[in-house]
């Protein structure tokens, strides 16, 4: 992809028509290929995490369409995760959570991904110790874009999901957040 931007959503407007098909698009295709009866409708899940979201992000072509997304929200209190917070980082209050990552097929692996993380990281308040991530196993392109960005695999930490396994990705400013 030649050129594109990032921008943050506005928590506070209803998320736009042709990103909540983006979204939809995303968790229904690869590596994913849930079909529709295995998930809701982005239209019901999306626009309350993007409200309870720490930072909400949309990657635009030049013509204004998006071509990828980005929500982290607090660790704590994020669903599926309060059995493990501890074992995930030692102070679960101080780590965000990237709830969804998701770029356009017609586009991976031409920079979105990378620069949403990338925005991720930079933008991280200095009082966030880590950042966490999970994706499933098999979703190698994913673990080598948040390993090349400075995230670790956890090892020994897996979650089952859908009949699949997903594994946990931290990155950490300080080693005292990281689970030892």
């Amino acid at each position: 992809m030649s050129t594109f931007h990032i921008r943050a959503l506005d928590r506070d407007h209803p998320v736009a028509p042709d990103l909540l098909d983006l979204v939809q698009a995303a968790s229904t295709g690869p590596p994913y290929h849930y079909d529709d009866s295995e998930i809701d409708p982005a239209h019901r899940w999306f626009p309350p995490l993007v409200r309870r979201s720490n930072l909400a992000l949309v990657g635009v072509d030049q013509g204004g369409a998006p071509v990828g997304y980005c929500v982290t929200t607090p660790l704590v209190g994020s669903p599926g995760l309060a059995d493990i917070e501890r074992e995930l980082v030692s102070v679960p209050v101080r780590a965000h959570y990237i709830a969804e990552l998701g770029v356009a097929e017609t586009v991976r692996r031409r920079g979105v991904g990378a620069a949403l993380v990338r925005a991720v990281v930079q933008t991280t308040p200095p009082d966030v110790d880590a950042i966490v991530v999970r994706t499933l196993v098999e979703n190698h392109a994913a673990i080598a874009l948040y390993e090349a960005r400075g995230f670790r695999i956890l090892l020994g930490l897996e979650q089952g999901h859908r009949h699949r396994r997903r594994l946990f990705l931290v990155r950490n400013r300080s080693n005292s957040a990281v689970r030892q």
